[in-house]
């Protein structure tokens, strides 16, 4: 499954988060660079099939000097109403 990337520079906010997570669901940051697509026949350890999917290094809100790495699936692009 290919995913459309999300352009460095653009705000983001958490979903999909797991319990222990540094941040959780709606927690927001932005995007500092984007590695990926990830290869076909991607499958991560739990299972799931990553084919297509990007990850990310995201300086969040509450860490704003420090980029971290994010799963695609673990973000989502904030959008102006």
């Amino acid at each position: 499954m290919t995913v459309e990337p999300i352009e460095p520079g653009a705000l983001i906010e958490k979903v999909n988060s797991d319990p222990g997570d540094l941040n959780p669901d709606g927690a927001r940051g932005t995007v500092v660079e984007r590695l990926g697509p990830l290869p076909a026949g991607t499958i991560l350890p739990d299972g799931t099939d990553a084919s297509g999917h990007y990850g990310y290094f995201v300086k969040w809100a509450c860490l704003p000097d420090l980029a971290v790495f994010v799963s695609g699936p673990r973000i989502r692009i904030v959008r102006p109403m």
